[in-house]
């Protein structure tokens, strides 16, 4: 595979929908082809799976809970010399699902944007300073240097790290951010006319991160990291109520 000529994403939830509109920008000529279960094919926008996962790079944008199932389901789908990439918020679970069920002719590449639709409608579309955590699994490094090549052209700062050091990363930074903007939305934290300038650092926070529980749980659930962080919320959380 001298170029990535074909793309398919087999999701289109909200992270596949963003990077639908994301690789039409920047790839407008690229053959992208989508799959969604709930969305009946079309010559159009939307394929059978079939077709999709003949695409030269499968980006599997699915949650977290279902990724196993899924993959397990077509993975003797795709072509011997495919690209398969997944975008969960976890690292070491999905990796290990695809190294477990993809033939070993496929190029396996583990990546997280680190960032989601809400991000990039407050920054106006525009992607530069915003990250994209990969990791190179298997197969050919040259395909990997290829579809990283892709993401850079999004002006998108990759970062490379193995999947075990970014869950632990991320269960310090993006778990605890998660689960105060649980806290927030469950208090209905809003803008006052007292707002200071950090009351308005924490808004501008909360209009990015996208509230969602299932995320929350499937990141608690397939991140082993998360269950430490998680105790030392609950120290800290019952300390502050304790020194009231």
């Amino acid at each position: 595979m001298n170029t990535i000529k074909s793309i398919g994403i087999v999701g289109h939830g909200r992270f596949g929908k963003l990077l639908e509109s994301l690789l039409k920008k920047i790839r407008p000529s690229i053959d992208l082809k989508m799959y969604s279960r709930n969305i009946s094919p079309d010559s159009k926008r939307f394929f059978s799976v079939n077709d999709t996962v003949q695409c030269d790079l499968i980006i599997v944008a699915i949650s977290i809970r279902a990724f196993e199932k899924v993959v397990k389901r077509i993975a003797k789908k795709f072509k011997e010399d495919s690209i398969v990439m997944d975008v969960c918020s976890v690292k070491v679970y999905p990796v290990n699902v695809m190294e477990k069920y993809l033939p070993q002719s496929i190029t396996i590449i583990g990546s997280h944007p680190l960032f989601g639709p809400q991000t990039v409608k407050k920054f106006n579309d525009k992607l530069s300073g915003l990250k994209l955590a990969m990791t190179f699994v298997r197969g050919e490094r040259n395909k990997y240097e290829k579809v990283k090549k892709i993401f850079e052209n999004l002006n998108l700062k990759i970062i490379e790290m193995s999947a075990k050091d970014h869950d632990k990363f991320a269960a310090k930074s993006q778990f605890p951010a998660h689960i105060i903007g649980s806290i927030a939305a469950g208090i209905r934290l809003s803008s006052q006319p007292t707002d200071t300038k950090s009351n308005e650092v924490l808004n501008s926070f909360l209009e990015m991160i996208q509230v969602d529980p299932t995320l929350l749980h499937d990141m608690y659930r397939y991140n082993s990291n998360c269950k430490k962080e998680l105790q030392k919320i609950k120290n800290s959380f019952e300390s502050v109520i304790k020194m009231l």
